[in-house]
């Protein structure tokens, strides 16, 4: 999954595949339904691990990583909310932030124009990257390594 929002545990993701063979009537649905409170409720850690395991068929090892990935997003939201000043200190763009913002876009088109890549490729790449260096300082914090030979990989 790519929702970093899970406290514990690896995250799910919703996708467009559906059952198609299971046809049921609206109206059968609706009788036979209890009425619930809250519609909407959270899985378990052991839950969400049960249905990547039995449902998408992901061994233990992946779910590790998966669970691994979501800390370093839930980490990186965390320093994006710092960086910011915190939620209650969000403040809107003024002219100087919106030339500065201005000028660094023109450089990247021109950039992108130069080596002949899309917008898509490059927030590609720039994620890939982004993600690698959280991933390298979060190792480095969590097995406290000075350097890379001692670093455990998962």
């Amino acid at each position: 999954g790519d929702n970093p929002t899970v406290s514990y545990g690896c995250p799910l993701a919703l996708g467009w595949k559906f059952n198609e063979r299971e046809i049921v009537n609206i109206d059968s649905y609706e009788a036979d339904r209890t009425y619930n409170p809250f519609p909407c409720q959270s899985l378990t850690s052991a839950e969400r691990e049960k249905i990547l395991n039995e449902i998408g068929g992901l061994s233990h090892h992946q779910i590790i990583k998966g669970q691994i990935d979501a800390s370093f997003g839930r980490q990186l939201r965390k320093q994006s909310l710092a960086n910011i000043g915190g939620f209650r200190s969000y403040r809107s763009v003024g002219p100087r932030e919106r030339l500065v913002i201005m000028k660094e876009s023109a450089a990247r088109k021109l950039s992108r124009a130069k080596n002949g890549i899309s917008s898509a490729q490059e927030q590609h790449e720039l994620w890939d990257n982004a993600q690698d260096a959280a991933r390298e300082r979060s190792y480095m914090i969590l097995w406290d390594v000075p350097d890379k030979s001692r670093r455990i990989t998962v």
